[in-house]
């Protein structure tokens, strides 16, 4: 890897490494108590299939209908699924979880 690359993979690493405790502090704080090793284990279980499968279903959808079309599908993706989670987490934070 050039250096330049170096340093775009340690600032993702970076990211990474701010997200994924704040992520388990969320999980921690919005699930009951007896349910929350689960939600854990269930959130890196979807992580981790979430990193391998992605970039296989990206390489053979690139492979087929082109690298850009792929970017275009998975931004447009997320930014149908912002104010659908927006509405979903909205309604989660009127209900009261009792400890």
């Amino acid at each position: 890897m050039n250096r330049r690359g170096d340093r775009q993979f340690s600032a993702v690493r970076l990211f990474l490494q701010a997200v994924y405790p704040a992520l388990n502090a969320l999980i921690v704080t919005s699930t009951q108590a007896d349910f929350r090793g689960r939600a854990i284990s269930l959130n890196q279980t979807s992580n981790q299939l979430g990193m391998m499968a992605g970039p296989l279903l990206g390489g053979i959808l690139g492979g087929w209908i082109g690298i850009q079309l792929v970017f275009l599908i998975t931004g447009v993706t997320l930014l149908g699924a912002a104010p659908v989670m927006k509405l979903l987490s909205s309604k989660r934070i009127d209900q009261t979880l009792p400890d």
